[in-house]
Order: structure tokens, then C-alpha cells, then sequence
């Protein structure tokens, strides 16, 4: 991937790695654009995680309420692009970052959420 394309892709599909540089303290352009390419993105995801001393997996909310306590991505329908999905941050069950702000992010679009916990 060229560092244009790389940059296109950070900029307007990259907010599971901006998500994941807000909850690790990273610079974004440190964090890798995990989606591309799209086969194995979770494992890369895991595998990044796993080097920061985490473990993550995803609840579905109907299964699961976003929790009241702790940092957790959270995941829902776009409303940019039909056949993707959009990523923010909750900390104590509220949202505190939206990568792509402003988004009319709203609770009711939140479908799954990434939990970590430590190894």
C-alpha cells in the first residue's frame, strides 16, 4: 500500500485505529491501519492488543449492555457508508471520542463492543 493510499484510508476509514490510539495512548500514525487488508483484521487487532498486555474480544450489545465501568470500543452501523461500520470510545458508559466528530454518533446505532482485559 502506498503511504497515499495508507493516508486516504486513515483519514476516511480509519476510526478503529484512531479508537485504539485514544484507549492506548498512541499517536494514531503509530497505530496500523488494521482493516487493510481485510482478510485477518481481528487477528492483527488481537496480536496488537496482545503486545500491550491485553486481551479483547467483542459482546454484541443485545447480548450485553455497553458496560457503566471501565474504556470499551464501541461499534455500530455507519451512516457515511451503507456496507461499513463506525467506531467510538466509552469510558464509564458515555462516549468520550469520535474519531470522525461530528458524526451523529448516538447510542441506539451501537451493535457490538470491544472489551479489554488484562492478560
Amino acid at each position: 500500500m502506498t503511504k497515499a493510499r495508507e493516508q486516504h484510508i486513515r483519514r476516511t476509514e480509519g476510526c478503529l485505529t484512531d479508537c485504539l490510539a485514544y484507549v492506548f495512548n498512541q499517536h494514531p500514525e503509530h497505530v496500523p491501519v488494521f482493516i487493510y487488508p481485510r482478510k485477518g483484521w481481528m487477528t492483527r487487532v488481537r496480536r496488537w492488543v496482545g503486545r500491550r498486555g491485553f486481551r479483547c474480544y467483542w459482546q454484541r450489545v443485545e447480548d450485553r449492555p455497553i458496560p457503566r465501568r471501565g474504556v470499551v470500543i464501541v461499534c455500530g452501523d455507519s451512516l457515511r457508508w451503507k456496507t461499513y461500520a463506525h467506531a467510538v470510545v466509552y469510558r464509564g458508559g458515555r462516549m468520550v471520542f469520535d474519531p470522525a466528530h461530528p458524526s451523529e454518533w448516538s447510542d441506539a446505532r451501537a451493535t457490538h463492543w470491544l472489551c479489554f482485559e488484562e492478560k
